[in-house]
Parts: structure tokens; C-alpha cells; sequence
């Protein structure tokens, strides 16, 4: 990907990394290898952190007109299941145009077959992920915490701890809430500040770094 690229600005990897990605989805409990950069920027800004996503498939089976050979088959980006139970599927495309407009046979293929099927059918495409790109790193580094602390142990007491600092305070700083609870592991007190997060249980307001000081949260009603 060159440098020039929108995404390439996201991620500011260069080229010698390549463009695979193995992520783990706390949401899902399960590892994902991602293939571009803009299947990354999907992942942990409309799918991994969005509280409106309850669980997603991002290898999800192809999808055929009919179970007869030589039916047109197409594979989407991702497989949606929202809150309230409805399914979405999702398709990412390079570029800026207009996603109404646009029509290739894959995508006249996919709007098809989503009709048929029930579901909402949406387009992302680089119109989506630039607005947000100052996000990317900052949630990548909440996905690896909660990736390394997935196997943690920890004590109920420490959990029971946070839960009742967090419904007692409502809202407050991350600095806040490590110096009320310095007893504790800061690694374990990170962790389960990124798990509340995860679930939806806090929602949390960041610039440049999730982890500053300043960060603020507040409890979600």
C-alpha cells in the first residue's frame, strides 16, 4: 500500500509490515486475521467497540442465488447481528464515491441477495474510516490489553471493587479511578476498565491516547 494512501495515513505502518492483521475480538472471543488495513479500520471502529453490535462474522460462508451449480456466489466483509436482533451485512470498499450510486455485479449481487434475505445491506468505504482515523490506535491498544489479559485470573473481590466504584461515582477520570483503587494491579484495574468499556458498561471520551490521565468516563444507563 503506498504512503500516499488514506489508509496507509490511519496506521502509519509503511510498507514493511504488510497488510495482515491477527486481532483478537474480546466481543466474540475469538482470533480474526484481517487483509487490509481497511478491513482493520472496520473492525475496531464499527464492529469491535460499537455498542450497538452485539456479535459479528468476519468469515462468514458465501452467499448464493440458489443451491444449483454455476449459481452466482459472493462473499461478504462481515456479518452483523445488532442490538435488538437484527442482521446487517457488511462490504468494504476502496476509495470515496457515492455508496447509493455505486453498482459493480458483486455489489448488484450482494443488494440482491440481502433483500431477499431480509437484512440491511451497507457499504463502507474510506468516506467512513478518515472522519475517524484518529481513533484507530488509541482502540487497537484497548483491543490488546484486553487480548493480553484475556487468560488473567482475576479475584472476585477485585471485580466486585470496580463495579461498585464505578456505579457509586457515575463518571470521573481514569486517573481518578486508579488512585480510588491503588490497592489493586494497575494492569488488572487497566484491563477491567477496557472490559467495562468493551461491554458497553462505560462509555469513554479520549483524544489522542485512551490511556491519559485525563481520559473521562461515565457510566452508561
Amino acid at each position: 500500500m503506498s504512503k500516499q494512501s488514506k489508509v496507509h495515513a490511519f496506521t502509519k505502518r509503511g510498507k514493511v509490515f504488510g497488510n495482515v492483521w491477527r486481532v483478537y475480538s474480546a466481543k466474540c472471543d475469538q482470533d480474526f486475521s484481517l487483509s487490509s488495513d481497511r478491513e482493520l479500520a472496520h473492525w475496531i471502529l464499527f464492529l469491535e467497540f460499537n455498542p450497538d453490535v452485539i456479535r459479528f462474522d468476519l468469515n462468514p460462508q458465501p452467499r448464493s442465488q440458489s443451491p444449483e451449480p454455476g449459481a452466482k456466489r459472493t462473499i461478504l466483509d462481515a456479518e452483523v447481528i445488532v442490538r435488538g436482533g437484527s442482521i446487517e451485512w457488511h462490504e468494504i470498499k476502496e476509495g470515496s464515491f457515492n455508496k447509493d450510486a455505486e453498482s459493480t455485479p458483486q455489489i448488484e449481487l450482494q443488494r440482491e441477495l440481502a433483500k431477499a434475505a431480509g437484512v440491511n445491506y451497507r457499504i463502507f468505504n474510506d468516506d467512513d474510516f478518515a472522519p475517524r482515523a484518529s481513533s484507530i490506535m488509541p482502540l487497537l491498544k484497548v483491543a490488546a490489553c484486553l487480548a493480553a489479559g484475556r487468560h488473567f485470573f482475576i479475584p472476585p473481590a477485585i471485580n466486585l471493587d470496580v463495579a461498585d466504584y464505578l456505579i457509586g461515582h457515575a463518571s470521573g477520570t481514569l486517573d481518578e479511578y486508579l488512585r480510588h483503587l491503588n490497592s489493586h494491579s494497575q494492569d488488572v484495574l487497566l484491563y477491567l476498565f477496557c472490559q467495562h468499556y468493551s461491554l458497553g458498561k462505560i462509555a469513554v471520551e479520549f483524544e489522542s491516547a485512551f490511556f491519559a490521565k485525563n481520559t473521562k468516563w461515565a457510566l452508561v444507563s
